[in-house]
């Protein structure tokens, strides 16, 4: 009868290691797959992110060329700027002298005004 006892849990011990098995096997399948669409998300991802970045510096270049195109117009209008300026200032000056021939000979033309019979 002892015999029949050890028999029996030998016997009842066999489904339960052949579920073990199973299961181990199972588990082991479900952490390879597990694995692979890890990867599989990590791959997707890694690309998303790339094309954002892709996108980003894209974009960036963009700004860049028209930021120097700007730049490049705005230095353009400031040479022409200063060139305007420095013209005015050759005006004023030039209108400075005639102002001062206009006030030296002033006098005399206001003498000669007063005076029709006087010949120079």
């Amino acid at each position: 009868m002892g015999n029949s006892k050890s028999c029996k849990a030998g016997i009842a011990n066999i489904p339960f290691y052949v579920a073990r098995e199973a299961h181990a096997t199972q588990t082991t399948q479900l952490m390879r797959k597990s694995n692979e669409y890890r990867k599989l998300l990590d791959s997707i991802l890694t690309t998303r992110t790339n094309a954002a970045l892709l996108l980003s510096i894209t974009h960036m270049q963009t700004n860049i060329n028209l930021h120097r195109a700007t730049t490049d117009q705005m230095h353009t209008h400031t040479i022409e700027l200063v060139r305007t300026a420095k013209e005015g200032h050759q005006d004023t000056m030039n209108v400075k002298t005639l102002a001062q021939i206009a006030t030296l000979f002033l006098p005399a033309t206001l003498i000669a005004v007063k005076n029709p019979f006087v010949c120079v």
